[in-house]
């Protein structure tokens, strides 16, 4: 007998687990599948508790097939052109001067290599960078020494998420903060 209210009692928690999961907003079988095994871990041991909240941003391409986003800096929004082939977020003179940055000739002091050839810059920390839900925070940037190009979100912002994905002509941005 003590081994069927067992047997039932490990089932019900199981279709408690998965219903919570996905209650609480998991869009895609791999998110629950995630979780699924973070939450039938811990429940196991009562004194642990886990949650998670997980942010999903889609960004379609352009006509050019660039993808581009709207990100929120400084309390100033910037179109931002996705590339992981810089290493950092990097911003033209002017747009970091929309920021709050000032900058001087004198405080170009480093060399780096760009698409359009070799550039200076200002190496700086961002405190956030916010696109649609996502937070990053403490992001390294780069002021580039030019005026006319695009904003850049680079592998500075992008490695601090979980997941980036492209699937379906469509970028995910996925990010899981504990709460």
């Amino acid at each position: 007998m003590y081994f069927v209210v067992a047997c039932i009692m490990r089932i019900l928690s199981f279709f408690i687990v998965i219903s919570v999961l996905f209650l609480s907003g998991f869009t895609t079988p791999e998110d629950a599948g995630e979780s699924l095994k973070v939450a039938m871990l811990n429940s196991s041991d009562q004194d642990m508790t886990f949650q998670s909240k997980q942010t999903h941003l889609y960004i379609k391409p352009d006509r050019d097939g660039h993808f581009r986003t709207d990100a929120r800096i400084n309390g100033y929004d910037l179109k931002m052109l996705v590339d992981t082939g810089a290493s950092m977020v990097a911003l033209s003179r002017s747009d970091a001067l929309k920021l709050g940055y000032v900058t001087a000739d004198k405080d170009f002091d480093k060399f780096g290599k760009s698409a359009t050839g070799k550039v200076k810059y200002i190496e700086i920390t961002l405190p956030h960078v916010v696109i649609g839900d996502i937070v990053v925070h403490d992001v390294e940037a780069a002021i580039i020494d030019q005026t006319d190009m695009p904003p850049l979100l680079g592998m500075s912002f992008i490695s601090k998420l979980n997941k980036m994905e492209i699937s379906n002509n469509r970028l995910l941005f996925k990010q899981s903060r504990d709460i």
